[in-house]
């Protein structure tokens, strides 16, 4: 996270060309609204919903031995984060550092689409699976967030979508082992 984000504050000229306030204003980040807080926590959620639908679909195509290896990495991942309070520092960190790289850095120069290709390519864990097209969407969802409203709505989205992936199966773990 601090390494994107100093990336982003280098690269929009920082102290060369625009003080801290200026800089703030041009990566898109404010005190979250009423319409961040709102936009960004349906955004999540919708997001979430849609990786659902996407994974039921592609699980439901493939046979179980394929939907295993190809999603054995991101399950790897997901298994080393085994306590509510680490689930919250990756989502947010993961969400911070991306959100003001990608969508307030990057975006505003090139584009919401070229963006989300790049995000998605350094998303390698994923390999050329249909996960790599979900990623793809989510990212398109979090560039039209940021586009439409603030890169604070699209930090809080991508906050929430990782988060919820992450804490269902700690929740879901924690119930079978309560009496």
């Amino acid at each position: 996270m601090i390494l994107e984000v100093a990336a982003a504050f280098v690269g929009i000229r920082f102290l060369l060309q625009r003080g801290f306030l200026q800089s703030v204003r041009r990566l898109g980040l404010r005190l979250p609204t009423p319409d961040d807080m709102t936009w960004g926590v349906g955004g999540g959620i919708g997001l979430f919903i849609f990786l659902i639908v996407v994974g039921g679909i592609w699980q439901a195509l493939v046979s179980p031995e394929v939907f295993d290896a190809q999603t054995a990495a991101s399950q790897e991942i997901a298994n080393a984060i085994n306590t509510l309070p680490l689930a919250f520092a990756v989502a947010m960190s993961a969400a911070v550092g991306e959100e003001i790289f990608f969508r307030g850095a990057l975006q505003p120069v090139f584009g919401v689409v070229p963006v989300a290709i790049f995000f998605t390519l350094l998303h390698t864990q994923y390999t050329l699976t249909p996960a790599t097209l979900i990623i793809f969407s989510v990212a398109v969802g979090l560039g039209l967030l940021r586009k439409k409203y603030s890169t604070t709505t699209a930090i809080i989205a991508h906050f929430l979508y990782n988060y919820i992936q992450l804490v269902i199966p700690l929740l879901a773990v924690s119930r079978e082992i309560a009496p």
